[in-house]
């Protein structure tokens, strides 16, 4: 009999997307949780879903990380559907194309332009 996931599928979609930025950006667990006072085990713990990501500390990993807070939320809606969009996917392809130095530079040009729309 296969065992349940004890974690909140929205708490392990966080975790999942926090690792990924996090990898992405070529920045460690023991890095992210220094910048947030914290252990790199509860960041351990924060990206399995073990420990539920208060609202508080999301956006403090996202100003660590240096990613907008949507990252992280964007499609955690009342279906429970994690689309996404055309462009996003776009951004995904070119993404995976790209050094990590490249990949920092490009989040933030597209960070900027986000705050200037």
């Amino acid at each position: 009999m296969k065992k349940e996931n004890p974690y909140h599928h929205i708490d392990v979609e966080i975790g999942k997307r926090i690792r990924e930025q996090r990898s992405m950006l070529g920045i460690s667990q023991e890095k992210l949780a220094n910048g947030c006072g914290l252990t790199f085990r509860q960041i351990q713990k924060y990206e399995t879903g073990r420990n539920r990501v208060s609202m508080s500390r999301l956006v403090q990993i996202a100003e660590v990380i240096g990613v907008s807070l949507e990252t992280f939320t964007a499609g955690l809606g009342e279906n429970n559907v994690y689309e996404i969009t055309p462009t996003q996917a776009k951004a995904a392809a070119v993404a995976g194309k790209l050094s990590k130095s490249q990949l920092k530079v490009w989040m933030r040009v597209g960070q900027e332009l986000g705050k200037a729309a």
